[in-house]
């Protein structure tokens, strides 16, 4: 009796054992079923993460600051300042030859409020000329240009002071824009215009930086006009020399910094005796340089050309100039210090009308420097930043009298075709080898404005030039 009693005392003590036991069982097991299920979940989702992570950003292939893509079904243009006199008009070109564009152009009031609006089409390789009378609310307007079913380049047509310029309207927008070299001296003026074509207002801050002209590099921050509102679908005017702003200096760089959304920026540039000069121009805002790739301006004395480093880097220039005769000349690099402004030696002063090039040496590809070069002369005024060595396909505007400029950096000829839209002209030219070649337009007809097509087989430097570079134009590229 007692081993069967001792039976039953070890067996209930080992199921009082087992009974104790299996919630630890239970837990180790779902403890290993947590485990197994996160890690297979951690695996899956180093999978999911595999199959939707796109590939690592790359930097942008440098474009000229207006280009325009042939394979676009659509462009936006926007033209904050379209001058004062009435006969100033938009002159709007269709480079596609198997595609009729359709444009709506339409204008607003400083404040966002539409004046009015029209649809208009372009025929394949053809360009349209559009009176603005309907358009304009006095001057207080700014024009919002859009085509469909095929990209187009918008030029402004608009008489100044010292005679015409033909400034395109605008394809994009930023949240940043930049103009190194501005002036609000004594008897001059920079005034800027903003524009803003969406349908939210825009709030951006403004800085300058200051240069003395000396060459040396000065880092003096002038006042902040912080809090600038862009209307929604209107535009903003600041006079840059009023004392609310930042008052009298000979050079200043500017910087547009957007606190939310993206706008479009331009300044008119103004001589009226300073400097002995006489003229207005319409300066764009400058791209970012590239390193490694060539930048090109023109050069007929006096030329001044001013970069602006707004970065925490320090990087360097070499500049150098080319002559129609062949004769050429380089600098040495030049240091560019971290968050100056300065002003680069301009070697050829006896070639003429030249070719200048300059090249960021160091520097990366998004590095916040940027450059403008300014002709202030007492018959003329004119402006623009570096245009990249890197346009096959070009759209210039030209005026009767009007000289065309070529360089070619490489080291072979490059077969160089010109024609003018609505005519017959075509033509063909060669450029020798790392050349540079200015050549009047002789077929352009006198006192109209002309929409000429450069086409190369390798890619080169091109621009228009009126007399006494009262105007110059880098004209608009066509990406393939």
């Amino acid at each position: 009796m007692r081993k069967i009693k001792e039976s039953k005392e070890s067996r209930n003590a080992r199921r009082k054992r087992e009974r104790e036991n299996q919630p630890k069982k239970e837990s180790s097991r779902f403890g290993f079923f947590i485990v197994v299920v996160c890690a297979a979940a951690i695996a899956l989702s180093f999978v999911s993460v595999a199959r939707i992570d796109p590939k690592e950003p790359t930097e942008p292939d440098p474009i000229d600051v207006t280009t325009v893509n042939s394979r676009a079904l659509s462009t936006s243009w926007t033209c904050p300042y379209m001058g004062e006199a009435e006969t100033n008009n938009l002159v709007i070109v269709n480079p596609l030859e198997n595609r009729s564009a359709l444009i709506r152009i339409t204008s607003h009031t400083s404040e966002g409020e539409q004046i009015y609006s029209d649809t208009i089409e372009v025929g394949s390789l053809s360009k349209t000329v559009v009176d603005l009378s309907s358009y304009r609310s006095d001057s207080n307007f700014v024009l919002f240009v859009e085509s469909f079913s095929a990209p187009v380049a918008v030029f402004r047509n608009i008489e100044l002071s010292d005679g015409f310029e033909f400034p395109p309207c605008l394809p994009f927008t930023s949240s940043k824009a930049v103009f190194p070299s501005l002036t609000t001296e004594r008897l001059s003026n920079s005034i800027l215009y903003l524009a803003n074509p969406f349908k939210e207002a825009v709030v951006v801050d403004i800085s300058a930086t200051l240069s003395n002209g000396s060459g040396e590099t000065l880092t003096v921050q002038s006042d902040q006009i912080s809090g600038q509102v862009i209307p929604a679908r209107g535009r903003t005017i600041i006079d840059l020399q009023n004392p609310e702003a930042f008052g009298r200096f000979s050079d200043i760089s500017l910087t547009i910094n957007s606190r939310s959304g993206f706008f479009v920026s331009e300044v008119l540039m103004q001589y009226n005796g300073a400097r002995g000069a006489t003229g207005e121009t319409v300066v764009l805002p400058s791209r970012e340089l590239v390193s490694e790739f060539r930048h090109v301006v023109p050069g007929v004395s006096p030329t001044k050309i001013v970069g602006a480093n707004a970065s925490n880097n320090a990087g360097a220039i070499s500049v150098g100039t080319f002559a129609a005769d062949a004769r050429s000349f380089l600098n040495e690099p030049l240091n560019f210090v971290a968050g100056s402004t300065l002003q680069l030696s301009v070697p050829g002063e006896d070639f003429g009308l030249r070719a200048i090039s300059f090249l960021l040496e160091r520097g990366g590809t998004k590095n916040n420097m940027y450059t403008a070069w300014n002709h202030i002369s007492a018959d003329a005024v004119s402006s623009g930043e570096g245009a990249l060595l890197s346009t096959t396909d070009k759209i210039l505007p030209m005026y009767g009298g009007d000289t065309l400029e070529f360089y070619n950096a490489n080291n072979k000829t490059v077969e160089v075709e010109i024609e003018i839209f609505g005519s017959n002209v075509k033509k063909t030219i060669e450029l020798k080898p790392n050349s540079y070649v200015s050549q009047a337009l002789v077929e352009l007809p006198e006192s109209e404005l002309s929409i000429v097509r450069v086409i190369s087989g390798d890619e080169i430097f091109s621009a228009s030039s009126g007399p006494q570079i009262n105007r110059h134009n880098v004209g608009i590229t066509i990406a393939k």
